[in-house]
């Protein structure tokens, strides 16, 4: 699965564009001290950990995506603009299948996971809430 897919489809989407995520604001394992705007949502890609392989079968195991939003607590405390962001992310990735990637294998479908619940990250002094993802490839 090329990471590099999933990325793109986001950075792309006219609803998150419209929500005003764009590349800038969109990171993929961002560890700076500093929250990448001030003024508006981020979100934040981690990747994680793939599950165990699906022996006799084309498909790899599942890889893990969590996606942090976070908005800044001296603009809003309100969680529903995060929780629109998540239903925007969730309605993006699960829409996506049969994407080839660049590394030799395509995106076959993503899973919708669970959520967190509302949360506060002191070190960017935000308000944030995240969503978890199955993603699951193919060799081409």
């Amino acid at each position: 699965m090329s990471r590099a897919a999933i990325y793109d489809s986001l950075i792309n989407d006219p609803d998150l564009i419209n929500a005003g995520l764009n590349e800038n604001l969109i990171c993929v394992n961002y560890n700076n001290d500093e929250r990448p705007s001030v003024s508006q949502p981020f979100a934040i890609l981690r990747w994680g950990p793939m599950g165990a392989p699906l022996f006799g079968q084309n498909v790899r195991a599942a890889e893990s995506l969590t996606i942090w939003v976070h908005f800044a607590r001296e603009l809003s405390s309100d969680y529903g603009r995060l929780i629109s962001l998540l239903d925007v992310f969730d309605s993006t990735l699960s829409g996506l299948g049969d994407v080839a990637g660049d590394d030799g294998y395509t995106l076959s479908f993503v899973r919708v996971g669970d959520r967190s619940g509302d949360l506060v990250d002191d070190g960017f002094n935000t308000i944030t809430k995240y969503a978890n993802y199955q993603v699951f490839s193919r060799k081409s």
